[in-house]
C-alpha cells in the first residue's frame, strides 16, 4: 500500500510546479493573443474607413467640378444660340421695329450688351443697339474678325473691367466680346457682337457661391489674358484654420467657346463636414487601442487571481490524490466484478434450457431467465417454492425419491422425463436433470440442474410421423406411378399404381424384376432423349413416349421427372411421376380420323352444292325469261288473262329461287376458299344510299320509314364494293321485313379518328329476338318463325352470308337485339380499311387500281 502513495506524493508535486509554468506561459500567451487581435482589428478598421472616407474626398470634388464644367458649358451654347437667334432676329424685324428685338433673343441675360454692326456706304461699320445700349468697338475689331470661324471671342478688346465683391469673396471679371459674322453668299453682310462676362451662367446658378470653391481662375487660351478670378483665400478666419485645417483640391481643364479656348483652373476646399469625417479613422484608432489596452489589462487581472486559486487548488489535490487513488482502485475492482457477473448472467439467461440451483430440500434458490419464458411463473415469485411441487402430482414422488437418493448419495447426475406446471394451469413435457451436488460456505448442500423444454420437440416428432404416414398414404394410393430410378436405369423405389402401369403386380416385384428400365422404352431413343433433357435442364415436363409393359403389351405414357444432386452437383438419382395416356392418344387418334372424315364430307358437300346450283341456273334462266315474255305478253295476247298471271307468279318464284341458289353458291365458294375480293377504294355513303334507293319501294309497301343519317364526309373504304352492297341489302331488307307498319329503320355511323374501327349500324323498332332467336337467325338456313316472316320467308342465308363477307374484310358482324323493342346490327370495319381523308382526296384523279393501293400504303 505504501509502495502505491509514494509515487503518487511524488506526482502530486511535479503537478504542483508544472501548472504554474503552463499556467504562466498560458497567461502571457493569452494576454498577447488579445494585444495581437485587438491591435489588428483596430489598424483593419483604420484603413478601411479611411479609404472609404478618402473616396467620398474624391467623389466630392468630382461633381463640384462636373457641375462647373457642366455649367460652363451649358452657358457657351446658350450664347451661341442667343447670338444665332439674334441674327435670324435682325432680318425678321424691321427697322421701325428694332426695339422689340431683344424680346427675341433666348438666354439674353448671359451678356452685358448686344448690338449689330452694317456697312456704311463708305466702307466704315455702323452700330445698332440691340440690348442694354448697345456696344461699340472700333473698325479695327470689327474686320479683324475670322470669317471661317462662326463664333469670334476676344478678351484683348479695352473694354472696362468689372468687380463684383459678395460676402464669400471678391470676383473679378473681365469682359469678352463675342462677334457673329452673317454672310451673304461669299460678302460679310452683318456683325452681330455682345459683350459678356465669363462666369456669368456659373452666378446665375449660383455655384460661385459655394464655400467649397477656395479659388476659381478662367484664362484666354490665346492671349493668357486672365477673364475670371474668385479668390476667397484671404477672407477665411485664421482661428478657423488653426482650429480644423481643410484639404485643398485642384483641377484644371480647358474648355471652349467659339473659335477661342479657355483654361480653367479651381482649388475645392472641403467642407466642416467632410473635415470633421476625416477625423473619425483617427478617433476609431484611438478608441480601438484603449479597449485593447483594457483587455489585455483585464486579462492580466483574472490570470493572477486565477494563479491563487490554483495554489489553493493544488494544495487541496495534494491531500486528496492518496485517497482518490485508492477509491479508484476500489470502483475499478467493483466494476470489473459487476461485467463479469453480467456477462456471466447474460450467458445463462441466453441459454434454451432452464437452469436452477436448489437447496436439499428442493426449494429453488435460483433460476435463469429461461424459467420465465418456459413456465410464465415472475422469477421472485417462483424462488422459495418447492420445485417438485410443481411437477405433475402423478410424478411429483417418484422424482423426489431420485432427487433425495442423489443428495444422499453425492451422486454425478440424475435425468428424467417429466412434465412441469405452467402460469396457465397446463403441464408441458420437460427433460429433468440434476448435474451436480455441492457444498457452500454454510456446509449447505446445494444441487445445480437444467430443465430442457421436449414439448415442441414430441410435438414435431408426432407432427413429423403424421405428415410421413399422410404422404406415404397419398403416394401408396395415387392414379399416376411415382418411382426414384438410379442413373444406371435400376429402380430404387415406386408406388403400386407404377407396378400396375408397367404390368407388375407389387413394387417389390417391380424393383426385384426391372434392373434397366430404359430397357422397357419402345425407341431407345426416347430413354436417351429423357436423360439428356434432364441433364441439360434438371427436369422434364410431359415427356410422352411409348413403353413396353411386362406382358409385352405397349402402351404411351407422360413422364414429369426432375434430377436430384448433391451438394456438389453430383447427380444421385431420377424421381419423378408417371401417367398412362393410351385412351387418351388413342381418342386423339380417333379425333384426328373423325375430323378428316368431316373435312372431306363438307368439301363434298359444298362440292356438290356448287355443282348443284350450277346445274339449275340453266334451266332456271330460261324459266324466268319466258315466263317474262308469257307475262308481258311480248309475243302477242294470251288467250286467257288467268295465263298471264299464272305466268307473272312463275316468274316472281323463278326469282326468288335464283336468289336462294345464288347465295347457296356464294356461301359454298367462301366456304371452300374459292371466293376472292376485288377491293377497290368506294365511299361507303354513295353506296348506302343506293341500296336504301333500291328497297324504297319495299320500305314503302310497308310503310316502315327508312332514315340514313350517313354524312357525305365520311371516310371511304378499302374493300369490295359488291360485297358491301350484298351486306347492307341483306341487313336492310331484315329490318324492313321485321318492321310493322309505321316503324322506322336508323342507319348510322360511329367513327371516332384515324386509327380506330369505323362502325356502321342499321337499327330497327320491329319484333326483336331473344338469345335463341338470335343464334338461329344467324346460323345457316336458319329463320325466325314470326307473323311477318310467314309472308316473305326467304331461305336463312342472308345473316350467315353478311357475316362470312365482313370476316373476308377482317370486321365483325355483331347483332343486339330485344324482344318486342327492336335490333341492332352492327358492321364493325377495321381501322386498316379507312382511308385517311387527305389521302382520299388526292386519288380521286387516280385510277382505281392505282388509288386502292395507295390507300393501303
Amino acid at each position: 500500500m505504501f509502495n502505491k502513495v509514494k509515487p503518487a506524493a511524488a506526482k502530486s508535486k511535479a503537478a504542483r510546479k508544472s501548472p504554474a509554468r503552463t499556467g504562466r506561459g498560458r497567461s502571457g500567451l493569452t494576454q498577447l493573443m488579445v494585444f495581437l487581435n485587438g491591435l489588428i482589428l483596430t489598424i483593419t478598421a483604420f484603413v478601411t474607413l479611411t479609404v472609404f472616407i478618402t473616396q467620398m474626398r474624391v467623389e466630392d470634388v468630382k461633381t463640384l467640378t462636373a457641375q462647373i464644367r457642366n455649367t460652363m458649358d451649358a452657358s457657351a451654347i446658350e450664347m451661341a444660340d442667343a447670338m444665332d437667334a439674334a441674327g435670324r432676329a435682325i432680318d425678321m424685324v424691321e427697322k421701325e421695329n428694332e426695339g422689340q428685338l431683344a424680346t427675341l433673343v433666348p438666354n439674353r441675360q448671359l451678356f452685358q450688351k448686344l448690338a449689330w454692326f452694317d456697312r456704311g456706304a463708305n466702307g466704315e461699320w455702323i452700330a445698332h443697339a440691340m440690348y442694354n445700349g448697345g456696344l461699340k468697338l472700333a473698325d479695327e475689331d470689327l474686320n479683324t474678325i475670322d470669317p471661317k470661324a462662326p463664333l469670334s471671342v476676344r478678351s484683348d478688346i479695352a473694354i472696362d473691367p468689372i468687380q463684383v465683391g459678395d460676402k464669400a469673396g471678391i470676383i473679378s471679371s473681365r469682359p469678352i466680346v463675342i462677334m457673329r459674322p452673317i454672310f451673304d453668299g461669299a460678302t460679310l453682310k452683318r456683325i452681330v457682337a455682345a459683350s459678356a462676362l465669363p462666369g456669368a451662367g456659373l452666378k446665375e446658378a449660383g455655384i460661385l457661391d459655394n464655400d467649397s470653391i477656395q479659388r476659381l481662375v478662367i484664362r484666354d487660351g490665346g492671349t493668357g489674358q486672365r477673364v475670371l478670378q474668385l479668390d476667397r483665400r484671404n477672407t477665411d478666419n485664421p482661428e478657423k484654420k488653426q482650429l480644423m485645417p481643410l484639404h485643398v483640391t485642384s483641377e484644371t481643364w480647358v474648355g471652349k467657346l467659339g473659335s477661342a479656348q479657355f483654361e480653367i483652373s479651381v482649388d475645392i476646399r472641403e467642407n466642416m463636414r467632410m473635415a470633421f469625417i476625416s477625423k473619425v479613422p483617427f478617433l476609431l484608432l484611438l478608441f480601438g487601442l484603449t479597449l485593447t489596452m483594457i483587455g489585455t489589462l483585464y486579462v492580466r487581472n483574472n490570470y493572477r487571481q486565477s494563479m491563487r486559486l490554483a495554489a489553493m487548488n493544488n494544495m487541496l489535490t495534494s491531500k486528496n490524490v492518496e485517497l482518490k487513488t485508492q477509491v479508484d482502485e476500489s470502483t475499478r475492482l467493483y466494476g470489473e466484478l459487476q461485467r463479469s457477473e453480467r456477462e456471466y448472467r447474460g450467458v445463462i439467461d441466453s441459454v434454451s434450457d432452464i437452469i436452477f440451483e436448489t437447496d436439499g430440500a428442493g426449494n429453488l434458490l435460483f433460476v435463469n431467465a429461461t424459467w420465465e419464458r418456459v413456465t410464465g411463473f415472475p422469477i421472485p415469485h417462483s424462488l422459495g417454492r418447492d420445485l417438485f411441487d410443481m411437477l405433475h402430482p402423478a410424478e411429483h414422488d417418484a422424482q423426489r425419491r431420485g432427487f433425495v437418493n442423489l443428495v444422499r448419495n453425492q451422486g454425478s447426475e440424475y435425468r428424467s422425463i417429466t412434465r412441469l406446471m405452467t402460469a396457465d394451469g397446463k403441464y408441458r413435457a420437460v427433460e429433468l436433470a440434476f448435474s451436480m451436488v455441492r457444498t457452500d460456505n454454510m456446509r449447505s448442500s446445494r444441487v445445480v440442474g437444467t430443465i430442457t423444454d421436449v414439448e415442441e420437440r414430441r410435438r414435431a416428432e408426432r407432427a413429423l410421423a403424421e405428415t410421413e404416414k399422410k404422404f406415404r398414404t397419398i403416394v401408396e394410393n395415387a392414379a399416376g406411378g411415382i418411382y426414384q430410378v438410379a442413373p444406371d436405369g435400376r429402380i430404387m423405389s415406386a408406388n403400386p399404381a407404377m407396378a400396375r402401369i408397367l404390368g407388375f403386380g407389387s413394387p417389390a416385384e417391380l424393383i426385384s424384376g426391372a434392373h434397366d428400365i430404359g430397357k422397357m422404352y419402345v425407341d431407345p431413343r426416347e430413354r436417351l432423349r429423357y436423360e439428356r433433357d434432364l441433364q441439360a435442364f434438371g427436369f422434364l415436363r410431359n415427356h410422352e413416349s411409348t413403353i413396353r409393359r411386362k406382358d409385352n403389351q405397349i402402351i404411351w405414357v407422360s413422364e414429369n421427372a426432375r434430377a436430384v444432386k448433391d451438394d456438389d452437383g453430383n447427380l444421385l438419382f431420377y424421381e419423378g411421376s408417371v401417367e398412362d395416356i393410351t385412351q387418351r392418344k388413342q381418342g386423339e387418334q380417333a379425333l384426328k380420323e373423325a375430323k378428316l372424315q368431316s373435312d372431306l364430307a363438307n368439301r363434298a358437300k359444298s362440292e356438290f352444292l356448287a355443282n348443284m346450283s350450277h346445274e339449275l341456273r340453266t334451266p332456271l334462266n330460261a324459266i324466268i325469261g319466258f315466263s317474262e315474255i308469257i307475262h308481258n305478253q311480248a309475243m302477242g295476247p294470251v288467250g286467257q288473262a288467268a295465263y298471264a298471271d299464272y305466268a307473272g307468279d312463275i316468274n316472281i318464284s323463278g326469282k326468288r329461287l335464283l336468289t336462294v341458289i345464288n347465295d347457296i353458291l356464294d356461301i359454298s365458294r367462301i366456304e371452300a376458299g374459292d371466293r376472292t375480293l376485288n377491293e377497290t377504294l368506294f365511299n361507303m355513303h354513295r353506296t348506302t344510299a343506293t341500296c336504301v334507293s333500291l328497297l324504297t319501294s319495299k320500305a314503302e309497301a310497308g310503310r316502315v320509314q327508312i332514315l340514313n343519317n350517313l354524312h357525305d364526309d365520311m371516310p371511304k373504304i378499302i374493300g369490295e364494293e359488291l360485297a358491301f352492297k350484298q351486306i347492307l341489302m341483306n341487313i336492310i331488307s331484315n329490318a324492313i321485313k321485321f318492321t310493322p307498319p309505321d316503324g322506322r329503320v336508323t342507319i348510322d355511323c360511329d367513327y371516332q379518328g384515324p386509327g380506330n374501327d369505323l362502325r356502321l349500324s342499321i337499327t330497327d323498332t320491329g319484333i326483336g329476338m331473344d338469345e335463341k332467336e338470335i343464334e338461329k337467325a344467324v346460323s345457316p338456313f336458319g329463320q325466325v318463325e314470326s307473323a311477318f316472316s310467314r309472308s316473305n320467308s326467304g331461305t336463312g342465308l342472308g345473316l350467315t352470308l353478311v357475316d362470312a363477307l365482313i370476316k373476308m374484310h377482317d370486321g365483325k358482324f355483331e347483332l343486339v337485339s330485344r324482344k318486342g323493342v327492336g335490333t341492332t346490327a352492327t358492321i364493325v370495319i377495321p381501322a386498316k380499311r379507312i382511308a385517311q381523308a387527305p389521302q382520299a382526296e388526292a386519288n380521286k384523279q387516280l385510277p382505281d387500281n392505282v388509288a386502292m393501293f395507295k390507300a393501303r400504303d
